[in-house]
């Protein structure tokens, strides 16, 4: 039976603009990969600057770091391929009098091999839609190169290449013949997109007739999240492995490229043969075998000399996302080890999996509201610990988007890192304060009540003269949410928190928020969330998989007495066209532990390794 080609794909979570974390994430996982004996390792677009860089991609010391670390990592690939996201300077001519410079950066992808750079593939369809702006930044490629590592031909290219049905991907195979596509990705996550994804990569192995591997990057960075997923599919278009969703891991799979068939010897059509002209030039490198290492020079002989420095010790590889902190002072844990994903492990390959994994099932398929939850989830934590946020305070209302907002902080950092405050008014609702209790005893958060009517009563006095004569309207009604706003940011200041807003989609796409009051913080947590959705998540997040959280009573969710509007005002009163609405279903609830949750961004535990043993095509 031949040997099978042993596959590593790095499904990580890098920070934008930390360079050297990055490349000691990405050298973790290149020594977990050659200890598997793995023929390749690759890591995800733009992972040595991490994904999107935006303008830091116009400081030539950045593109500099940039350059050193993608070198100094393919230096460390004895015996084993790599291949890297990485930032490459282009050389451009000076652009004509009055022009502006063209871009002198490529997107691309370095492949090394056995301590050495072999080339560097420049992605060819750049994005420039939604939050994409790479023709900003990049020059496209004109080349789609196939690398010969001993009897594997492989293709390599960069995200939005392997989208387009005559793209990269076609030459790559029916010109070049390669028996696997490494597709990297820095994949940003939407509802239904991890689905999408996955039947076009199935559809493009199938029409291809080889092996892709589709790589992503996780994480969150601002408005972003990358939610992994990455898979490889096999020449029928069947799923053979697949990463977690939001999680990172080291993917290791074995595949048989025997199965890959031969090339047609019928000619492509003229008119395919013209539009893959277009796209770029073809072309094979053949990757010399590894050089056997060279023999010890001999040791002359020195006079012994008193050793007067500190003896050297192995360290753990710093790591820069932290877990979990205990309190706003203390310092980031480090992150644990990469937990490995084993698929298809082959009884003749000469590195068997780890013994002390145990066989388990592929990653279950999840639902669409638990994506968005565990998207919410991973985006929060990594905002706060990539900006340097260690506690979180959100502004307790009684109702039902401020109760998701904190459960999302608990989930995303630990109760023990939020403060739920109430402040309540003359307009609050007694049930207002006593939901929010409820829900920070359910959590295990801290509570803090601090009424309002102080600071109301004397911005009452201060505008009486101006106001004299006026009739009451929303200025007054908004004069409470800009109190509350005040007292969020100064507590935050004070403490070096970070506010999170509460405001949902529905309300942000229709003005009803507060300008300097329910809208002051520095993260907002599910303002692309519709409220349809946040009914959705707070049900989901009741019943998976610890016990409920939310309050149940009617005041859990908003209804017009639980808004702060002076007597005889009413939110339909506020909203005129607004329709009566139809009370929606009641979360249920009962009290959770202190500590209760998800999970997600917790203290991180190493996940346990997982050997699949689904058999290769």
């Amino acid at each position: 039976m031949p040997r099978p080609f042993r596959l590593a794909l790095a499904q990580l979570n890098l920070t934008v603009g930390d360079i050297p974390g990055n490349a000691a994430r990405m050298l973790d996982c290149l020594r977990q990969a050659q200890d598997a004996a793995a023929d390749l390792i690759a890591f995800p677009e733009l992972a040595t600057t991490g994904y999107p860089p935006e303008d830091l991609l116009f400081k030539q010391s950045f593109i500099d770091a940039n350059t050193a670390a993608m070198r100094r990592l393919i230096a460390q690939s004895r015996g084993i391929a790599i291949v890297l996201g990485c930032v490459r300077p282009v050389p451009q001519p000076p652009p004509p009098p009055g022009e502006p410079p063209a871009p002198a950066i490529a997107n691309s992808a370095a492949i090394g091999y056995d301590g050495q750079l072999i080339d560097l593939y420049d992605k060819i369809f750049l994005p420039n839609y939604g939050v994409f702006d790479e023709a900003r930044y990049f020059i496209k490629g004109h080349t789609c190169p196939v690398y010969e590592i001993g009897n594997a031909r492989i293709g390599v290219n960069v995200c939005e290449d392997i989208w387009y049905e005559t793209g990269p991907a076609y030459s790559q195979r029916w010109q070049g013949g390669a028996q696997l596509i490494v597709n990297i990705n820095a994949s940003p996550f939407h509802a239904g997109k991890s689905a999408q994804r996955r039947q076009m990569i199935r559809q493009r192995a199938a029409a291809h007739q080889t092996f892709i591997a589709y790589l992503n990057t996780i994480g969150g960075q601002d408005e972003l999240v990358f939610d992994g997923n990455s898979l490889i599919c096999d020449p029928q278009g069947q799923t053979i492995a697949r990463g977690p969703a939001f999680q990172e891991t080291l993917i290791i799979a074995d595949l048989n490229l025997d199965a890959v068939p031969p090339l047609p010897q019928t000619p492509i059509p003229p008119t395919q043969q013209a539009a893959l002209n277009a796209i770029g030039t073809p072309k094979t490198i053949k990757i010399p075998p590894p050089q056997p290492p060279a023999a010890p020079s001999p040791t002359p002989t020195v006079a012994p000399q008193a050793n007067t420095a500190a003896p050297q010790t192995n360290t753990a590889i710093p790591q820069t996302h932290p877990a979990a902190p205990t309190n706003h002072s203390a310092a980031p844990p480090t992150h644990p080890a990469i937990p490995q994903t084993h698929f298809a492990a082959s009884p003749t390959h000469p590195a068997a999996p780890p013994t002390h994994s145990e066989l388990v099932e592929e990653p279950p398929e999840i639902s669409e509201t638990e994506e968005i939850y565990r998207a919410l989830v991973l985006g929060t934590r990594d905002y706060l610990y990539k900006t340097g946020f260690a506690k979180a305070i959100i502004g307790l209302s009684g109702g039902i988007d401020s109760a998701l907002t904190a459960v999302i902080a608990a989930d995303a950092i630990g109760p023990q890192n939020v403060t739920g405050i109430t402040m309540p008014s003359r307009h609050s609702s007694p049930g207002s304060s006593q939901d929010s209790a409820q829900l920070a005893r359910n959590l295990g958060i801290e509570f803090w009540e601090i009424p309002i009517e102080p600071a109301h009563d004397a911005f009452t006095q201060m505008l009486a003269p101006q106001f004299a004569g006026a009739a009451p309207n929303v200025a007054e009604e908004n004069v409470q949410a800009r109190i509350r706003g005040n007292l969020l940011m100064t507590i935050a200041n004070k403490f070096g928190w970070i506010v999170l807003t509460t405001g949902n989609k529905s309300e942000m796409a229709m003005g009803y928020a507060t300008l300097y009051g329910d809208m002051a913080g520095g993260f907002a947590v599910i303002k692309d969330v519709p409220k349809t959705a946040v009914y959705a998540l707070a049900h989901w997040r009741n019943n998976h998989p610890q016990p409920p959280i939310t309050p149940s009573h009617p005041a859990a969710i908003p209804h017009p007495a639980a808004f702060p509007h002076p007597a005889g005002q009413s939110t339909h009163n506020a909203i005129p066209s607004q329709p009566a609405a139809t009370p929606s279903p009641r979360p249920a609830a009962i009290p959770s532990p202190p500590g209760g949750g998800l999970g997600w961004g917790r203290t991180p535990n190493p996940i346990p390794q997982a050997i699949l043993t689904k058999p290769p095509s």
